[in-house]
């Protein structure tokens, strides 16, 4: 999981993590990105909601961020995806063989 104020502007070239297949077709990494919100409930205590998550393929954690705030602006037709949504969390779709 990666947390939001921990993402490089510029992520580096060692953090792509796509892979070649055979027949030479690069395979990307896939991520599921959760877009969380903090409310308070009618007994007053606060629960962690999941707005939306969207699954994408990117080369890195900080590409899968990006494009899924832009998916999800476009999902719920914002220009702000924290308007909806506290904090976001990318984690591996994909379990490591």
């Amino acid at each position: 999981m990666i947390d939001v104020k921990a993402l490089p502007v510029h992520p580096s070239h060692d953090d792509y993590r796509a892979t070649w297949l055979f027949g030479g077709v690069m395979k990307m990494p896939r991520y599921i990105v959760r877009f969380m919100k903090t409310v308070s409930g009618d007994n007053g205590r606060e629960a962690e909601i999941c707005q939306r998550f969207i699954e994408v393929d990117a080369p890195n954690q900080c590409s899968a961020a990006e494009l899924a705030k832009t998916k999800f602006c476009e999902a719920e037709r914002l220009k702000d995806w924290s308007i909806h949504a506290d904090r976001f969390c990318v984690l591996d779709a994909e379990f490591p063989s």
